[in-house]
Parts: structure tokens; C-alpha cells; sequence
């Protein structure tokens, strides 16, 4: 395979940039014509399935069956399917690469860092500096946010 999608580019995409290229480049969504080879395990509606542009070594993907673009479109037997998969994705992670520390991320609307309009939740392996943390200023005090939120 060569160009955007070749080993090599799904290997180092996130770090060169050529990501960007990749994102501009669609056509389609992706997710919605996911190759089977990808394919871990279906369950209910839902994929496990590989990151083609991997945040690091073992990062997975949940991903919906049909195309919808946030949790809250999700029915219940979807979650549930979620849930199994999340708990086969660590059972794999740490069988075949010794990983035991995972992030589970779900990114929602664009400025949230989300760059596909299709439900996916992503297993992170936890590796030092993936999921850098950006500390903003607090302006609203807990015990506040909480009374607020009642």
C-alpha cells in the first residue's frame, strides 16, 4: 500500500503532520466504510477495531455500526456492546502487549479535538506524554459547578 494510507504513513502520520493531509483528503467517512481486515470484533452495532493513525502502539477504536455522531444518539444495546468491547480491548491489550494502563477518550464536537463526524471512543494505552494534560484557569469553584448543576 502506498501513499496517505501506507504502513509506514499510519505509523507516523500523527507526529510528521501528514495526519492534516489525510483529513483533507476524505471524501467519505471512513468509519462508515471500514475494512473488514481492520475489524476486531462486532458486537450489537459496534466495531473494535485498530487506529489507522494510532496515538501510540495498541490504541483501538470503538466505533459505531451505523453513522451517528455523538453518545447521546447511542440505544441501550449499543452500550452494553460498548461496554463488552471495552472489556475484550483490555483483555487483548494486556495479553498480547503487556499493557495494563489504558484512557478511555471520546471527543465531542470539533473543538473538542474531535476530527471525524462518526461516534468512536478510543482505548489509549497509557504511555508517559500521550494524552499531554493543559491545566486551564478554574473560574468556577466545585461546590459551585455542583449547586449549579442540580
Amino acid at each position: 500500500m502506498t501513499g496517505l494510507y501506507s504502513k509506514q504513513n499510519q505509523m507516523s502520520a500523527r507526529r510528521s503532520g501528514t495526519y492534516d493531509k489525510v483529513m483533507a483528503s476524505l471524501k467519505e467517512c471512513p468509519f462508515c466504510d471500514l475494512k473488514k481486515k481492520y475489524i476486531i470484533k462486532r458486537v450489537s452495532g459496534m466495531y473494535l477495531t485498530v487506529n489507522l493513525f494510532p496515538y501510540t502502539d495498541g490504541h483501538l477504536l470503538i466505533i459505531s455500526q451505523r453513522h451517528l455522531e455523538n453518545i447521546g444518539q447511542l440505544t441501550k444495546k449499543e452500550w452494553v456492546a460498548i461496554f463488552r468491547l471495552i472489556l475484550l480491548a483490555q483483555k487483548l491489550l494486556k495479553k498480547h502487549l503487556k499493557i495494563k494502563d489504558f484512557a478511555l477518550v471520546y471527543h465531542q464536537g470539533h473543538r473538542s479535538g474531535r476530527s471525524l463526524k462518526h461516534f468512536h471512543l478510543s482505548i489509549i494505552p497509557k504511555a508517559k506524554g500521550v494524552l499531554k494534560k493543559e491545566y486551564q484557569q478554574v473560574n468556577i469553584a466545585p461546590i459551585d459547578l455542583a449547586r449549579m448543576l442540580k
